[in-house]
This record gives structure tokens, sequence and C-alpha cells, in this order.
């Protein structure tokens, strides 16, 4: 399936960009497709699919995409699925198309992963606005892995070592002196005292971290975090206990 050239956006960095479009409707699919065309120009998107169709092989191309559209209309449960599949697999930034208006709908699939929701028809200006909130992210994330950074790990031999008040005083410290942002992550879990220690209250824990960690962004990251002072945030452990059980992967993406 082609569309006729168009003349990209000139305000977006959309060179870049591989998009994989998937719905089971040929009319709300190509409406997409051709907003696209206004944002990327000729340039075709890398995989148009049907839904049902989906085999590995297709979906190791959705995998590999810097952004999927996926249509939540004719079946939502199986389309927030696949959008929960397809934010697992990659790093691929999800977005949902849909002619309802329904807020229930919109929130679950910002929980699935989805970053942008286009409602149908689109209004003008829609699709190169998500678009463009795209590559910003995009350009963000790539700034932020090319910063340089140093983790330090305080592990103690038994309880009532004086670890986590070793890790604060270090965190303050480091940030006082370095005056570069700094993040103090407590892991003693189910129960750690860190923000205690620090005389700060937390909203948020490590715990909604790691049973988000699908999630994780710099942006959704940032709204856990308590801030100490100018350069110091805190992730603190749960101040109850909390049922948990992680993935080394959610470890792994949380640091």
């Amino acid at each position: 399936m082609s569309t006729p050239p168009r003349t990209p956006d000139p305000h977006l960095n959309v060179a870049d960009l591989s998009v994989a479009v998937i719905g089971p409707d040929n009319f709300s699919r190509n409406t997409i497709i051709t907003a696209l065309g206004g944002c990327l120009g000729s340039q075709n998107p890398d995989l148009i699919a049907d839904p049902a169709h989906l085999d590995e092989e297709a979906m190791g191309v959705v995998s590999s995409c810097s952004v999927v559209i996926i249509e939540v209309d004719r079946d939502p449960e199986f389309a927030l699925e696949l959008v929960q599949r397809v934010c697992d697999r990659g790093e691929a930034a999800v977005m949902v198309y849909s002619a309802k208006t329904s807020s229930d709908l919109v929130v679950r699939a910002m929980r699935a992963g989805a970053r942008e929701f286009l409602r149908l028809p689109l209004e003008p200006g829609a699709m190169a606005e998500a678009i463009a909130q795209i590559t910003a992210r995009r350009k963000s994330a790539r700034a932020s892995q090319k910063a340089e950074g140093e983790l330090y790990v305080f592990l103690g031999a038994k309880g009532g070592a004086g670890v986590t008040t070793l890790a604060c005083n270090f965190a303050v410290a480091l940030a006082e002196e370095s005056k570069k942002n700094t993040l103090l992550i407590d892991l003693n879990l189910p129960l750690g005292d860190a923000a205690i220690n620090l005389g700060v209250k937390a909203k948020y824990s490590t715990v909604d971290a790691l049973q988000n960690s699908t999630r994780l962004d710099p942006n959704f990251l940032s709204n856990l975090l308590v801030r100490y002072s100018s350069f110091l945030s805190v992730l603190a452990a749960p101040t109850e206990l909390t049922p948990y059980e992680f993935s080394k992967d959610a470890f792994d993406r949380l640091l």
C-alpha cells in the first residue's frame, strides 16, 4: 500500500523514524497513514498490518520500529494487550487511535504504555504534534544516555550496620560537592528508612517503579521522586509492608 508523496513538516526531525501502523479497519488505518504522510513526506510506514495477521516475524518488525500506532476500537482488550506486548519487547513509542472518546479507554491505554491517544477524525496538526512529542522524547533519551554518570551501591552484611545512614550521608555530600543531579534509590525492601533519615515524605516508592517497569522513562520516574535538595532526589522504599514480586529485568531497567 502506498501513499502519495507529501512535503514533510520542516520542524520535525523524522529521518530516523521507523513506523508501524496496526489496525483491522482499512478506512481508519488509511486515515492514519495519510496523516503520517504529512509528517514523514514520501516515507511510508515500515509495516502496515491487520492485528489478526501478526505472526512472529511481523512482531519482530514491530519491535524494531521506533513508533507503533495501534487501533483500539474493534477489540479493545486485544489491542491493549498488544500495546503492552510491544512496550515489553522493545523501545518503541506506542500511540493508539480510536473514534471513541471514553476516558476509561484513554486511561487504560496510557497504563498499558501508550504515549499518545489519537482521536478520529483527526484534528488538523494532531499527528504532527504527536510525532513532535515522540521525536522530542527520543532526543531527550539519547542525550541522557550520552550523559556520564556513576553508580554507587551500598550493601550491608546484616541489618543495623548503618548502611542506610552511610548511603544517605554520601548522597547528600555527593550532591553538594558535585552540584550535579544525584538520585538515592532505597532498595531495602520491603521496608526502608532512607526517606525517614533525610526527613522527607514520599508519596510513591521503589515498589511503584518496579511494578511499572515497562513504563519507566525519565518523565515517569521523575513523578515518583521526592526532592531533598536542589541536586538530590530520593526514590524511597515503602513505609508500610507491601506485597511485591519483581523480575531481574525490572531492577535492571530501573537502574
